[in-house]
């Protein structure tokens, strides 16, 4: 009975958060310790969700797992947490996994600024120190990908690996092209500061089914009832605006990519989906060389388009097993599909 009254009382609360107004500006407060209200059913059996302070920012977390290995997964726009669904059982079977959602995204908190890849990164770096984890394997999507990279660049002894999911490193290899790709147009749409929350808010529902629709390959790989999850979060003006400031903020990735060019001896491993940056995955690469990285390789998965997680998980749990991604990796070591 305690838990009917309590699961009625959290979705009213929920009614309630959605139909009142937000301020861009401010910062939502959501307590220490507490439940995020947005996704709190759809977490996957053995794992928990939970709230981090780290400086300004409470950084809503998903954990489960075991171990002192751990994987941290960073999500792309607009997703949260959420998109590691369907990896989350299977790597929590082999080591500690944690899941969190961006500053101003999810249930984490959202401030007015900081949403550059480079404070992104200190944001991790405070979520790693804050749990007391050891060098993580950290594995990013899109832009959560970029954010795993700076972190990795920022902080590499933290860092046992990283894995970059159909991310376009702002900045080098083929960045020229890959902006000017068709199904790029969202990011100049979104760095838009007069247009982009005019004409998306009150329209978030249209919005997010075209995002995916014209991403994803893969039929039913992201559901309309996963999309709802999604809208939950982004729906919120505060949300929508921080989601937003992503990719008004990647001129700054693009400075900050170019200028690390010192040895860096973490592996990385870029995985592209066949339809989506596949074939660009070798010449960001050999970018990345040229920059310094001096273990790399590189992944297509077939049948795939942007949302890897989500459209290949299968093919996803058995890349993150690769021997590659191990501190010292062998010279025959590649990955598997």
């Amino acid at each position: 009975m305690a838990t009917i009254l309590w699961r009625r009382t959290l979705s009213a609360l929920t009614a309630i958060a959605l139909a009142l107004p937000m301020a861009a500006e401010a910062v939502v407060p959501y307590p220490t310790g507490a439940v995020a209200p947005l996704q709190v059913d759809a977490l996957p059996s053995g794992f928990v969700a939970s709230n981090v302070r780290v400086g300004e920012v409470g950084l809503h977390i998903v954990r489960g797992g075991y171990g002192a290995r751990t994987v941290l997964l960073l999500h792309d726009w607009p997703e949260t947490w959420y998109a590691w669904r369907k990896v989350l059982p299977a790597l929590a079977a082999r080591e500690t996994v944690v899941a969190p959602d961006l500053r101003g995204l999810g249930g984490s908190t959202v401030p007015a600024n900081g949403y550059d890849a480079l404070t992104l990164a200190r944001d991790i770096h405070g979520l790693r120190s804050q749990l007391g984890l050891g060098p993580v394997l950290v594995v990013g999507q899109g832009i959560g990908g970029t954010v795993a990279y700076a972190y990795a660049r920022l902080y590499p002894d933290e860092v046992r690996a990283a894995v970059l999911l159909d991310t376009p490193l702002p900045g080098l290899g083929p960045w020229p092209d890959i902006r000017s790709a068709p199904n790029s147009w969202m990011m100049g749409f979104n760095a838009d500061t007069d247009l982009a929350e005019a004409l998306v808010q009150g329209r978030e529902d249209v919005f997010l089914q075209g995002v995916f629709s014209r991403t994803a390959v893969v039929p039913q790989a992201i559901t309309d009832d996963d999309r709802a999850v999604y809208l939950r979060s982004y729906r919120l003006p505060a949300h929508l605006k921080a989601g937003f400031e992503l990719y008004r903020a990647l001129p700054a990735a693009e400075a900050f990519d170019r200028q690390h060019t010192e040895a860096f001896a973490p592996p990385i491993l870029l995985v592209g989906g066949d339809r989506g940056l596949g074939p660009y995955e070798e010449k960001i690469a050999a970018d990345l060389a040229a920059h310094g990285v001096q273990r790399l390789q590189t992944a297509v998965i077939p049948d795939c388009g942007h949302w890897i997680a989500e459209e290949q998980p299968a093919r996803l749990i058995s890349l993150l097993a690769s021997p590659f991604l191990d501190q010292d990796p062998g010279p025959n070591d590649a990955p598997t599909q």
